[in-house]
């Protein structure tokens, strides 16, 4: 059995999203990053990086949204969560390392910017400076859904959709105007036709519907 420590609309969401799509046993253990419960002693014995999401796997620890994704679609293979052919596979691994990288740290320039300079009078500039960068990544994953394509990588639903759903409501959470990013708004509102699992989890996370 999983465990998987997460914390609401967090990334940690892609990952709760695709152990329902597996159907595997697992259990919950809220870590609200709201509340800073990722800072404390207990969990940052279980993650000392102190973030989330972080997956119990037979006794061991595995962290980060690259690695806990892709290990769930190599260990249980018959969901076919990921490509066999290893250039479309790569192309999978290639959208979740720049979400994870580039943009994901584009909102933690709005949401974090403490960590980017030790003097406070640089945290507005920073904050304006992430919310730009978003909107340029939230253009660019716009163009990336423009070509026709079902799913974030082609026409094969894997690991990365649920991972790229996540960065959609970040959007809105910063106040993008996401009805500019039409590809991207059709994308979601697909995802949640096709995929009833992720409105389930979504609810059970107490979200509202991206699309």
């Amino acid at each position: 059995m999983y465990t998987l420590y997460y914390s609401p609309g967090a990334c940690s969401m892609a990952v709760h999203i695709v152990l329902e799509e597996l159907g595997v046993p697992y259990t919950l253990q809220l870590v609200s990053v709201r509340s800073r419960d990722h800072e404390h002693p207990d969990y940052l014995k279980i993650n000392p990086k102190g973030r989330v999401p972080a997956l119990g796997v037979d006794g061991q620890i595995l962290t980060e949204v690259g690695a806990i994704l892709p290990y769930l679609a190599d260990a249980h293979p018959r969901a076919g969560l990921l490509p066999v052919d290893p250039l479309a596979r790569a192309r999978v691994q290639e959208l979740i390392s720049w979400l994870s990288s580039d943009v994901h740290a584009a909102f933690k320039q709005v949401w974090r910017a403490e960590r980017f300079s030790i003097h406070e009078d640089d945290y507005p500039a920073i904050r304006a400076k992430g919310k730009v960068n978003v909107s340029s990544f939230i253009g660019d994953i716009n163009t990336l859904l423009s070509d026709g394509r079902t799913y974030a990588t082609g026409n094969l639903y894997t690991v990365a959709d649920p991972y790229l759903l996540v960065y959609y409501g970040w959007a809105r959470s910063v106040g993008i105007p996401l009805d500019q990013y039409p590809a991207f708004g059709t994308y979601v509102a697909r995802l949640l036709k096709n995929r009833p699992v992720i409105a389930a989890v979504m609810q059970a996370e107490g979200l509202p519907l991206a699309a």
